[in-house]
């Protein structure tokens, strides 16, 4: 299938910014998820596309995962990630109900303070079942605002917005529900994942941030 690699230049969503997109990871340094192709050893095409600079293989596939789940790891603390969050998850999401693909958005798992922390107000918001809206604002709010996430005070405050008790946030946070959604964010850890954001598309491959990102997904969940 011929992807439609013009749907973006179309619409005219992503900045220039999105073209150099590198990532954040839980060692809190850059990476760049472009420059892994020195590890393949052998490049294969899919239609137009070339593993190793459109997209890359995943060595095993995610158990569980359908061919047509998109999943977006991220880490409310990545100014990547909000670029991403502002310019084109709500594109992304939208060719997903016309195309009968199934968009998550996961939050990297990681143990280090501050990723663990929002990793938990992320398992808090989708127990919740606000994860969209509220998950949208909170990060804006820890980036932009200067929200400070172990302050009570400011938190007690931030979602009394949205008419949440924090008390019942933080029961969420250390629930057995949230051990669950830490079991299931594990599974996309993988190997070939090097920072946040990241595109999995079918459990099996990594697709790279750029203008014809529709158009690569629609080829590789079509493979």
């Amino acid at each position: 299938m011929k992807a439609k690699l013009s749907l973006f230049a179309k619409t005219s969503i992503i900045p220039a910014i999105l073209l150099s997109v590198v990532g954040c990871n839980d060692a809190v340094t850059a990476t760049t998820q472009n420059d892994t192709s020195e590890s393949i050893t052998e490049s294969k095409n899919y239609g137009n596309l070339v593993e190793g600079i459109d997209f890359i293989k995943l060595s095993k596939p995610i158990e569980g995962v359908s061919y047509n789940d998109i999943t977006e790891l991220f880490w409310y603390g990545c100014g990547h990630c909000l670029n991403v969050e502002m310019h084109l998850v709500d594109t992304i999401a939208e060719q997903s109900k016309l195309n009968g693909w199934s968009f998550n958005k996961v939050h990297y798992p990681s143990e280090r303070n501050t990723w663990a922390f929002d990793f938990n107000i992320y398992a808090a918001l989708e127990q919740l079942d606000v994860g969209k809206e509220v998950g949208r604002d909170y990060m804006l709010s820890v980036q932009k605002q200067g929200l400070d996430r172990f302050n009570e005070e400011e938190m007690t405050d931030f979602f009394s917005k949205y008419y949440l008790d924090y008390e019942l946030v933080k029961e969420k946070m250390n629930s057995a529900e949230r051990d669950e959604i830490w079991a299931h964010a594990m599974k996309f850890k993988v190997p070939e994942v090097e920072g946040t954001p990241t595109f999995i598309v079918g459990g099996r491959y990594i697709v790279k941030i750029s203008p014809k990102m529709v158009g690569s997904i629609k080829q590789l969940i079509s493979n």
